[in-house]
């Protein structure tokens, strides 16, 4: 299965036309999407998940900050894709770099060798790691 070309972001704000119109530069297939919190909850209402029954319930009980992260994971678990952090930006076509053998990749974080960057991830939809992901914020 093959990573879509698509790229998600989450913020309280959508970014400047410049900025999608960059990601997108590269290669005009490439689908942009922006979620806001608003935009989270209209997107797992209306993508319901047999996996994730009471999706909407966990995510009204996480704190801010996890519900980032969940409708994060939410959305690429179902659509498939590649997040990047809203204050990151591509130089090149990244689509060109992402074969179609793989249907995950994560990049190491500089911080800590042990972590991954959580700013920079994607996956095929029913990824079954970003499922494990969603099951283990499910349980805080």
């Amino acid at each position: 299965m093959k990573i879509p070309k698509t790229i998600i972001q989450l913020s309280y704000f959508k970014q400047p036309t410049y900025i999608v119109e960059r990601f997108c530069e590269f290669d005009s297939s490439i689908n942009y999407i922006h979620f806001n919190l608003y935009d989270i909850v209209d997107f797992i209402k209306s993508n319901h998940s047999p996996e994730f029954n009471n999706a909407i319930e966990i995510y009204n009980s996480l704190n801010l900050d996890m519900k980032w992260q969940f409708g994060k994971y939410y959305y690429l678990y179902i659509c498939g894709g590649v997040f990047i952090n809203n204050n990151s930006m591509t130089e090149c076509d990244i689509f060109k770099y992402i074969n179609n053998d793989i249907n995950l990749f994560c990049v190491e974080s500089v911080v800590n060798k042990n972590h991954i960057f959580n700013g920079f991830f994607g996956c095929c939809k029913n990824n079954e790691i970003v499922k494990n992901f969603e099951d283990q914020i499910q349980r805080r």
